[in-house]
């Protein structure tokens, strides 16, 4: 349903454009969908593996020395066999955790990760690692995954071309390391986007992702137990501090949208790239108004002219407690360069 009350179709031949926006291109705020058609595959066998190491006895350099090993011979080998790895980095600790493999052997992924283990190996360094087979996905996430407190951490992230993942190595594990030293947990996902199909139709999904190695998530704690002042100055860090970082690795590079930071300023760049003027024109076409809205969409924020000042309508806040909608504004001088992820700090509640 659109936003002047239209029941409507959307699909590859009816109304193509709101379709191609509907497929990828963010936040649900081009009409609301009542119903959809979906294409399902049979679950399949699966493998698993998992493999950690401390950096007890080890020197920093490496440490992260193994890291960047890790990243250049298992990472390109599994993604190009379909494998999905997941893996974390403290300054104390590497995990793979785990490696999924659908339709694969255990035997399989143990050839991929044999090399890294031989190295390791070879070092005299203790790990644990685990290798094995289960008749289903639904089976293997049961017993390799474990509940994800997405609401205990604070995001940002970005997208790694499989140039920088092969040929600037260094470069990413030096990001690495200053992402830890600041007390963030480096997650990293291995994976292969790239293979074209023709049961995919055109869609408006990050064209970033058609050539990524690894998917970053940068995340550090958010607490309830402490001040909302020092929870703002980890806020301020990520934006501040550690999302500059990525983006100087890989700099006009894009950012998966649900694991991004919000406050980034490059937003339209990070989370849509090439398509986000594209989305701007479809959204303006099927809700001229701006009824529907959401933080870092196409069009998500109007600009109202009064004096000196700039209103910026930022978004309307449902308060729990009450039940009550409020609107928050944000004020900025004409002179000042307007973005909302600049002046979210500066809002008042009205």
């Amino acid at each position: 349903m659109t936003a002047d009350g239209k029941h409507i179709v959307a699909n590859r031949e009816e109304n193509h454009d709101l379709y191609w926006a509907l497929s990828g291109g963010g936040g649900g705020t081009y009409g609301i969908v009542l119903s959809m058609t979906s294409k399902v595959y049979p679950d399949t066998p699966t493998a698993g593996a998992n493999l950690t190491f401390l950096s007890t006895g080890l020197s920093q350099d490496t440490f992260y020395g193994l890291v960047k090993d890790f990243q250049e011979t298992v990472i390109p080998v599994s993604t190009e066999a379909g494998v999905v790895t997941t893996f974390y980095v403290t300054n104390g600790t590497f995990s793979m955790r785990p490696m999924t493999g659908p339709g694969l052997t255990s035997t399989q992924l143990r050839e991929f990760v044999a090399p890294f283990m031989k190295k390791l190996d070879g070092m005299g360094i203790r790990y644990a690692s685990y290798f094995g087979d289960f008749n289903s996905y639904t089976e293997f996430y049961a017993a390799m995954y474990q509940p994800l407190a997405v609401n205990a951490y604070v995001y940002t992230g970005r997208l790694l071309p499989r140039d920088v993942v092969l040929n600037k190595g260094q470069d990413v594990v030096d990001t690495f390391r200053f992402l830890n030293q600041h007390g963030a947990t480096v997650v990293g996902l291995g994976l292969n986007a790239s293979r074209a199909s023709t049961e995919t139709p055109d869609n408006s999904v990050n064209p970033g992702w058609r050539d990524t190695m690894v998917s970053l998530l940068i995340v550090t704690p958010w607490s309830y137990k402490v001040s909302w002042d020092a929870m703002q100055d980890t806020m301020e860090m990520i934006t501040d501090e550690l999302t500059p970082k990525l983006r100087n690795l890989v700099p006009g590079g894009t950012t998966y949208l649900s694991e991004g930071d919000f406050r980034d300023p490059e937003w339209k760049q990070s989370f849509y790239g090439a398509n986000y003027e594209s989305l701007e024109k479809i959204k303006n076409k099927y809700d001229p108004e701006h009824l529907f809205y959401a933080l870092t969409v196409s069009s998500c924020v109007i600009f109202i002219c009064h004096s000196e000042l700039l209103l910026i309508y930022y978004h309307r806040l449902l308060v729990p407690t009450t039940g009550s909608l409020r609107l928050m504004v944000v004020f900025a001088r004409r002179e000042d360069e307007v973005n909302p992820r600049t002046y979210i700090d500066r809002r008042n509640l009205i």
